[in-house]
């Protein structure tokens, strides 16, 4: 399966009818992954998979399911060596028309991911600098309003954090794994390493 194949069957897959209240969206997708790839804890693929489209799961065969968990790996692994490669990191919003809601839409998938699993992203270890990184991006999906309403009031600051968020995604990388990267290569599920609105977040939406 290409990479490109790997996008379609993601979004092909999450727009089925039976998937639509549960699952996330396509673009809300894409931020659980990169969420995923850059959490300091080596998940397996049926973690992801159930995250990715919760109770839906059961709306699914095994031949969906075996084609969505493929889709996922090879997503995860190009996410994974843009992140490693600390440039270029290109954002599935980048091109869309309605970027607002995409962006919106990414980053609730991306914050859903952190508050599933936040004894491991804000633990004492990285609470600190984690927090601080990780403010624009959950200013941005608007999932915490009461928290951050007087930031989202500022157009020219939350403009400048969307512009800002792939050097955000490397630094958060960088963060969580370069201890691991001392000790060698990071194991990874995905099969990749350098050296080779608002219903339930973004749920329940289209892109």
């Amino acid at each position: 399966m290409s990479l490109d194949h790997a996008h379609q069957q993601l979004e092909d897959i999450l727009t089925l009818p039976e998937l639509e209240e549960d699952a996330l969206d396509y673009m809300g997708c894409l931020g659980a992954l990169a969420a995923f790839v850059i959490t300091p804890k080596e998940l397996d693929i049926k973690s992801i998979t159930d995250h990715v489209v919760d109770e839906a799961i059961n709306a699914l065969n095994e031949t969906q399911i075996a084609e969505l968990q493929e889709a996922i790996k090879l997503v995860c692994a190009d996410i994974q060596v843009q992140l490693e490669g600390e440039e270029d990191v290109d954002l599935p919003w980048m091109n869309e028309e309605d970027d607002e809601d995409a962006i919106i839409s990414w980053a609730a998938g991306f914050v859903e991911v952190v508050l599933a699993f936040e004894d491991i992203w804000l633990n004492s270890k990285y609470e600190e600098n984690a927090t601080q990184l990780l403010m624009p991006v959950f200013a941005i999906s608007g999932m915490l309003e009461e928290e951050t309403q007087d930031i989202t009031a500022n157009d020219q600051l939350i403009s400048q954090w969307i512009e800002e968020i792939p050097e955000i995604l490397i630094d958060l990388f960088l963060l969580f794994r370069v201890e691991e990267e001392k000790k060698g290569p990071p194991k990874s599920v995905y099969g990749a390493s350098k050296n080779t609105q608002k219903k339930r977040g973004s749920r329940g939406g289209k892109r």
